[in-house]
């Protein structure tokens, strides 16, 4: 499979429709998903250990907490119930692993999540206090999976080698629950 898109590229083929693109990023999130766990299982092989020496400060080959940091001030900020919230600086790793096994069990990307699952999911999102907030402050059940879409969506344009266009989708309309 070849990647969609190209824009600018004159490849003499039509341009992919919108549903190949959609299906092209969704064996990309499936692969990367995969890809995920593979590395899982391989740290758990390795019984990798880490022994926290503040000692060694000055000998730090890299510092991910400081990537990290620098990856979170520029997350996304969303507005729910008119409360503006920062989205975490990149997908939580319970997202991809719910995904993963999902996937394993046969559902496919567009297969029915009950509620539960999208609040668990969204809890791993914005935090279990603040969905408790938003949920308080009226937020239906089309419109929380109408957060959780738009948040899947950002987090697609945000994976390295993401064709993006600088804007991220708006929320689904209508009933999130059809293909």
């Amino acid at each position: 499979m070849t990647q969609p898109g190209g824009e600018g590229m004159d490849t003499g083929l039509p341009a992919p429709t919108a549903e190949e693109i959609r299906a092209w990023r969704e064996f990309q999130a499936g692969e990367r998903a995969r890809l995920a766990l593979d590395m899982i299982k391989e740290a758990d092989a390795r019984a990798l250990t880490a022994v926290p020496d503040p000692d060694d400060a000055d000998d730090i080959v890299h510092d991910f907490d400081a990537d990290w940091a620098a990856r979170d001030a520029k997350a996304p900020k969303v507005k729910i119930c008119g409360k503006v919230y920062r989205l975490p600086g990149e997908i939580p790793a319970k997202i991809i692993l719910y995904a993963a096994k999902a996937k394993k069990s046969g559902l496919a990307a567009t297969d029915v999540v009950d509620e539960t699952q999208l609040v668990d999911m969204l809890n791993s999102l914005l935090g279990k206090d603040n969905v408790a907030q938003i949920m308080d402050d009226g937020l239906g059940v089309r419109q929380m999976a109408d957060v959780m879409n738009y948040c899947m969506d950002t987090y697609k344009d945000m994976m390295p080698g993401a064709a993006t266009t600088g804007e991220v989708p708006a929320p689904l309309r209508g009933n999130p629950t059809t293909p």
